[in-house]
Formats: C-alpha cells, structure tokens, sequence
C-alpha cells in the first residue's frame, strides 16, 4: 500500500488508485495534549455552621406561628390569615421532618422525629410569645412536658432496641463526649420554662433556643448509618 499527498493508495492490478479516505476505527483517538496538573484544596465549613443552619430554618416557622394563635396580636379581623399562618408553619416544620425519615439512618427514622420538630416549633414559640405579653402559662408547661417526654422515650426505645445501630446510637448520646450536651439541652428547656412563667421572657427565649440547639445537635452527631458497624468488623476479619 502506498501513499502520496494525503491519499492512500491500493494497488489493484490495474493502475487504478483510490481516493477515499479509510474510517478511524473507534478505538482510534487523537492524543490530546499536556495538561498541567495544578492541585486544588477546598475547605468544608465547620459542622457548627451547618447544624446551626437547618435548625434556624427548622424553627423559623414558629415565631408566627403561636403568635398568630393569640386574640391579643390578631384580633378578629385577622382571625382567618392567623389560622392560614399556623397551618403553613405547621405544615413547613412537617415538611423539614420528614427529609429525615431515612430507613438508612435508623436513629432518624422513628415517629419521634416529627413530634420533635413540632414540638420544639410550638415550645419555641410559646415562649417567645411572652415577649408580645401573650404568653399562656399552660401552653408552655404542657409543651416542656411533651418535649421531655418525647427526648425520654426517644432514649429508652434507642436502649432497649435489638437493631445494633439503635444501640449505638444511645451509647453516642451517653458517652462521655455527649452526656453534657444531653443534660443541657434537658436542663435548659426546663429553666425556659421557669423562666417564661415567672415573667422573664428574654431569658426563656434564649435558654429555651439553647436547650433546643443542643439536642438537635445531638440528633445529627448521634446518628449511626444502617450497617455501619457490620461493614467495620467484616474489615477487621479480611
């Protein structure tokens, strides 16, 4: 085979040439030319930032939420746009909840995590109340209680559970790196509470956000991923 000014040639017996030029066959490729490779470093945010983040817009909603529900911030006239508030920071906090019903993340896939975000909505806001004078003494007790007693059951079914990573879980929020997050964050919903019967508003909101900051803190880093520890000791045997 020859060639000659870009063409390729066949002999044929018969002095004929041809003209077409052949296919690049698939596999053929033109090499591409040097790339310098420069390295990039990117830096995550610290993971304050993010919990901090979600738990602001997962606690937004109640602020116009059980204001909304008292006759002395709405009157009558805005009874109707009150009861469409609440509905949609109820429905909004619903909706934050449930990005977290992951059958992966056993500790988030349990009733108590939608009772939590509502309740610690309606907490928040039952306190913060208190800064319009529109507080009710009842509403803030019976929220507290609800809260603490979700948290409570919450510990005692991730204790008793046979699921390994339920454990786990439970032994995070136990140890010695957790334990104090888990006191205060009882601790403070509880002094909110005192703090918002006795007339003292600012400081409820602000022991009451704290309390509630801290155990949603603990919702994240608690968290054990289905399978995580099998994938660990099947490691250690190979």
């Amino acid at each position: 085979m020859n060639s000659c000014s870009g063409c390729r040639t066949v002999s044929t017996g018969q002095g004929a040439m041809r003209t077409t030029f052949s296919a690049t066959l698939p596999i053929t490729r033109w090499l591409n030319a040097l790339r310098p490779c420069v390295p990039m470093m990117t830096t995550s945010l610290p993971a304050s930032f993010a919990w901090l983040a979600i738990s602001t817009a997962t606690l937004r909603p109640v602020l116009m939420t059980v204001t909304a529900l008292s006759p002395h911030a709405t009157g009558r006239l805005y009874g109707p746009v009150a009861l469409f508030t609440v509905a949609l920071g109820i429905l909004a906090t619903l909706a934050s909840s449930f990005i977290y019903l992951l059958p992966a993340r056993p500790s988030w896939n349990l009733l108590h995590t939608p009772l939590d975000f509502l309740i610690s909505a309606g907490l928040l806001g039952s306190v913060a109340s208190g800064l319009a004078h529109t507080s009710s003494t009842a509403s803030t007790l019976a929220l507290a209680s609800a809260w603490i007693l979700n948290q409570a059951v919450r510990l005692y079914r991730l204790r008793t559970s046979t699921m390994f990573e339920l454990r786990s879980s439970y032994n995070l929020l136990t140890s010695d790196a957790l334990l104090p997050y888990l006191y205060a964050s009882f601790g403070c919903v509880v002094a909110a509470s005192a703090a918002s019967i006795t007339g003292h508003p600012i400081v409820g909101v602000l022991l009451c956000w704290a309390g509630l900051l801290a155990g949603r803190y603990l919702f994240f880093v608690s968290v054990v991923p289905l399978k995580m520890g099998l994938t660990f000791l099947q490691g250690r045997h190979a």
